[in-house]
């Protein structure tokens, strides 16, 4: 498959790529710290296995830091969320683009929630933070090449991942959270990808808001990385129940002004999906869905 090869070299450039980067960053000397053992914060320096960078842009003053990891994070999920968000100008009636992206960031989540939940007290090590990146790259690319070859698959997931997305930017209105208690936010969240997952075939428009949300919502989280308001510790303090990893979630006007934001966005990639392109949308559902004529279209393959 022509498109299956030209993903498998893509994705090898770009391994590649992030590789050599961290491997630099791992050897990188950085700036020395003074005789009180603190460092100059406006030139990076090399520290627990990366290089802390230096961002005038933080709001929430909590010790976070921006690293080259985190850059690199924060560029793949910002490009992640607006090809999902922008589904429209880049898609194929086949839905080639899309069954990637959705089986990477289905994949990459999953792999970050479990090496996130069972990371031990002591941590994976100096390197933990090359440990996390590399391991949810690679799953999330094995995932996303999974979804390229399966025939309806991805319209489903992008169901489920906007649903999934919207229960998240949901809980995050309210101090703590807006489920308070962990059992029930995980029950709140099946729930909804369930009801994304169950939806797919029978309303055509529920994939092209799924993405638009996913795209938004997963944009902001790009963004965030950069100027750390706090919006991401809402999906952290959901996602990740290691007694290790404390969390601390509270509504400040720049988290408003995130959850805000991310609407908008989603609106402008519904417009996108809906308006702009309606046919495209309404072909791939009639396509992967032959319901009318009584034909369930196998979950492998691609249609001729």
């Amino acid at each position: 498959m022509p498109q299956i090869g030209r993903l498998l070299q893509s994705f090898a450039f770009i391994f590649c790529g992030i590789l050599s980067i961290l491997v630099s960053v791992a050897d990188a000397r950085g700036s020395d710290p003074a005789d009180d053992g603190t460092y100059d914060f406006d030139t990076p320096y090399h520290c627990c296995g990366t290089v802390i960078l230096p961002d005038k842009a933080i709001s929430r003053k909590d010790g976070y830091l921006l690293t080259v990891h985190g850059v690199l994070l924060g560029i793949t999920l910002m490009l992640l969320g607006l090809a999902l968000l922008l589904r429209g100008y880049h898609e194929t009636d086949a839905g080639i683009n899309s069954r990637f992206i959705a089986g990477f960031i289905t994949m990459a989540l999953v792999s970050w929630v479990i090496l996130t939940n069972f990371e031990p007290a002591r941590t994976y090590g100096t390197y933990r933070w090359t440990i996390y990146l590399v391991v949810c790259f690679v799953i999330g690319a094995i995932g996303g090449l999974i979804i390229s070859c399966t025939f309806h698959l991805f319209l489903m997931v992008l169901s489920a991942l906007g649903a999934l997305a919207f229960g998240l930017w949901l809980l995050g209105w309210k101090n703590g959270l807006l489920i308070s208690t962990s059992w029930g936010r995980a029950l709140f969240l099946a729930l909804l990808v369930l009801a994304g997952l169950c939806v797919t075939p029978v309303l055509w428009f529920a994939p092209a808001l799924g993405a638009a949300f996913a795209g938004a919502y997963v944009f902001m989280l790009g963004l965030d990385i950069f100027v750390h308001t706090g919006f991401t510790y809402g999906p952290m303090c959901t996602l990740d129940a290691n007694p290790n990893h404390p969390c601390d979630y509270y509504l400040t006007w720049q988290v408003y002004l995130m959850l805000a934001f991310t609407l908008v966005l989603s609106f402008i990639g519904m417009f996108d999906q809906l308006l702009r392109r309606p046919h495209l949308v309404r072909n791939q559902h009639a396509m992967y869905y032959s319901y009318s004529k009584g034909i369930l279209p196998p979950m492998w393959g691609r249609p001729i």
